[in-house]
């Protein structure tokens, strides 16, 4: 069998007594405030509240000490925020610095790539300047493949003033003789030194073989110089 709880008269004395003798409690001090004690033994008023105020003055240093100890816990948090904001911004920075360099890098390349270009095309270049004289004609001429403004042609004949021929005019008088050249493999050689009377003619006045080569072949026995006088005199050239 289970032991049941007897009942005890005296709990709820216990407890009406517990609350009695409280100091806090208004019955505590209305009951020995009518009983006879010696002075010395008597709990004034004053007392009481004193013992009270003792008491607050205690929680309330308990209360300031958890305040500064969370004010401690609060700044230090507030110095693990700047520590990650600190890492965060260098991390950012590293990243930016690195964007930076690929970009510089990049930037680098194409330029050396572009100078490489530029080097090839040096190396690609054809200069030349000749100078002669033929039949009593002086011919100074200059050629550039990277530059069409560097070329020209001086045809300089005593008495006369010099025909200049510029680099444009060069550059169509190139396009003239290849294409002369071209025409000249289709059609038949003229023999007796025609053909290099013809070529050089062409060369000096800029004009196609199929506007000179019927003027050559009538005159074959000139000279080129002789053949270039008389095609500016018939204005051929």
């Amino acid at each position: 069998m289970f032991l049941s709880h007897r009942y005890n008269p005296f709990e709820e004395l216990d407890r009406t007594f517990n609350s009695f003798w409280d100091d806090d409690s208004d019955e505590y001090t209305d009951f020995f405030s009518t009983i006879r004690v010696p002075r010395t033994k008597r709990i004034s008023k004053e007392e009481k509240l004193k013992k009270k105020l003792n008491k607050l003055h205690n929680q309330e240093n308990e209360i300031n000490h958890y305040i500064k100890q969370y004010e401690s816990q609060i700044e230090q948090l507030k110095k693990n925020k700047q520590q990650v904001e600190k890492k965060r911004s260098d991390i950012s920075n590293k990243i930016t610095q690195i964007a930076e360099e690929k970009k510089k890098q990049l930037e680098t390349n194409q330029n050396q790539k572009s100078g490489n270009n530029d080097n090839q095309k040096s190396e690609n270049r054809i200069f030349k300047k000749v100078h002669y004289i033929s039949d009593g004609m002086e011919i100074e001429e200059q050629y550039d493949s990277t530059n069409p403004k560097n070329c020209y042609k001086i045809i300089r004949k005593q008495g006369e003033t010099p025909q200049i021929i510029s680099g444009e005019q060069q550059q169509a008088q190139i396009q003239q003789n290849k294409t002369e050249e071209q025409q000249q493999q289709k059609r038949q050689k003229l023999g007796n030194g025609l053909d290099e009377k013809l070529d050089q003619l062409c060369k000096m006045s800029g004009k196609p073989a199929s506007e000179l080569e019927n003027f050559v072949i009538e005159n074959k026995d000139l000279t080129i110089g002789q053949l270039y006088d008389k095609a500016n005199e018939l204005k051929l050239i």
